[in-house]
């Protein structure tokens, strides 16, 4: 059965708003389902019509299954029945249970929360594979100072060792979004811990609004409880140096001082 088919039986119109771009590449799922390791325990999050989620389900020792779309969730109930437990939650609100490997072709309009939240799950999955908008992956792996260094740069080069595996074109869904995409691999770091990456989750979160200030005046008009120690024991140089051209060992650096 052809997607617009499948979706009409089932009673489902692709929403913009939510950004419902089904796969369709059958070639792309295999690809993917060709990184996961065999007896791996597989949480996906957005499995749509469950493309991926077929080609992957033999090899997983356990299959969960995010959809937080009730006609879909109903649909993936029913087509997989007891391989996989579905759960019809938004995963950015859901408490969400270890795994191994995180699997998603993640919506553009949720790139940037749906990375924050892995971010705060770090300590809860060993793999990351993912299919996110060509544009954020350049966000993700930018370096400082580049016009597309942005707080999300910082948190996931503290993060992960992210790796880019493939251009996948937008022909590759339905609807067929207006941009390509990426296929990228994360890995969390061995070395991040709990607290220093929620106080660098908190401290990006404020000075970045101001990234293309000085890190004082960031810290001025952002009027954060850190201001006067971090004047106080910070090298001038740093103080000086623009929010955007702060690179990630310089904010592991300040972060250590709180």
């Amino acid at each position: 059965m052809e997607i617009r088919e499948l979706l009409l039986s089932i009673g489902l119109n692709p929403s913009k708003r939510f950004g419902q771009n089904f796969l369709v590449d059958n070639a792309l799922a295999c690809e993917i389902s060709h990184l996961i390791r065999q007896g791996a325990a597989v949480l996906e999050v957005g499995a749509g019509t469950g493309a991926l989620t077929e080609r992957i389900i033999e090899k997983a020792n356990q299959m969960i299954v995010f959809e937080s779309n009730q006609i879909l969730a109903n649909y993936l109930t029913r087509k997989f029945g007891s391989k996989a437990l579905v759960r019809a939650e938004d995963f950015l609100k859901a408490k969400v249970p270890t795994t191994d490997i995180i699997v998603s072709s993640v919506p553009y309009t949720i790139s940037l929360p749906f990375m924050i939240k892995l971010f705060d799950l770090n300590d809860k999955w060993n793999e990351a594979i993912l299919i996110l908008q060509e544009e954020f992956v350049q966000k993700l792996c930018a370096i400082v100072g580049a016009p597309n260094y942005r707080r999300i740069s910082v948190l996931a080069q503290y993060a992960w060792k992210i790796e880019r595996l493939n251009t996948i074109s937008k022909k590759s869904f339905y609807p067929e979004p207006r941009v390509n995409s990426a296929l990228v691999r994360l890995v969390p770091n061995k070395n991040v811990d709990v607290v220093t990456a929620n106080k660098l989750k908190v401290f990006t979160n404020t000075v970045f609004n101001y990234r293309k200030r000085t890190l004082r005046a960031a810290l001025k008009f952002a009027n954060l409880s850190w201001k006067n120690k971090l004047e106080n024991t910070l090298d001038n140089h740093v103080l000086r140096t623009r929010v955007n051209r702060l690179d990630v060992p310089t904010f592991e650096k300040i972060i250590a001082l709180l």
